[in-house]
């Protein structure tokens, strides 16, 4: 079912796995889809899967804390593409340091560029949707840290809370224009009710969700993609 026909994406961190699958999804359901990642061999090799399985790709090579970069991806998927329709981006996680081992430059660090290149790249895709004038769908990829307590994690759950909550402020804001910002959490581990962490597919349909106009009157939502983690 090509449910993204004649849509175009934006797809992130092409570098990483849920990543990459989210993009081969997208051009399974008939998206466009521009790739990103800070290498641009990286970029290309995501790009030539995505083709390789029969569908459309192009890519480029985006820093995420550069707010040209982001322009550029977004002036680059409206040149080759006509438009922008769908933005995924997501967060970094950290790896696990007790609160009395973080330091405070640590602490900063993480949480500001965390957020950065989310930021960044909403408020450029944002626009070109606003200047498209038919809407369109943005999904922060994150963990569930955002939504509980995870031990270890302060400087993680800071940086996720704070990705959550940039979805919800700007739902309201892009309502009106008919852009739908929504959030995707993902499990951190096997450790669930259902004994394993998501897979790649399990990401990757999340999104295409999302995307699609199966979630038309969903935005400011918080998809969790945990096997009930958060639940415990």
């Amino acid at each position: 079912m090509r449910e993204l026909e004649g849509r175009v994406a934006i797809v992130a961190g092409a570098a990483d796995g849920p990543r990459q699958a989210i993009a081969m999804r997208f051009a399974e359901a008939g998206a466009r889809v521009l790739v990103t990642a800070a290498d641009v061999a990286v970029a290309d090799g995501a790009a030539q899967a995505v083709r390789a399985r029969g569908g459309t790709a192009a890519a480029l090579a985006v820093d995420p804390a550069r707010d040209e970069d982001w322009a550029r991806a977004v002036e680059k998927a409206e040149a080759e593409f006509a438009g922008l329709d769908i933005l995924v981006v997501a967060s970094s996680t950290a790896a696990p340091t007790p609160t009395q081992a973080l330091r405070l430059q640590d602490f900063r660090g993480h949480v500001s560029g965390d957020l950065r290149g989310p930021f960044l790249a909403l408020r450029q895709a944002a626009a070109a949707m606003r200047r498209r004038g038919r809407g369109g769908s943005i999904a922060l990829l994150g963990s569930v840290a955002a939504k509980t307590g995870v031990r270890d994690r302060l400087h993680d759950a800071a940086a996720q809370g704070g990705l959550r909550m940039l979805a919800k402020a700007t739902a309201l804001e892009l309502g009106p224009d008919r852009i739908r910002v929504n959030s995707i959490h993902a499990g951190l581990g096997p450790d669930s009710p259902l004994g394993q962490g998501p897979s790649l597919a399990d990401l990757a349909e999340a999104a295409l969700f999302l995307a699609s106009d199966r979630s038309v009157f969903m935005t400011g939502a918080e998809l969790l993609v945990d096997g009930g983690w958060s639940a415990q």
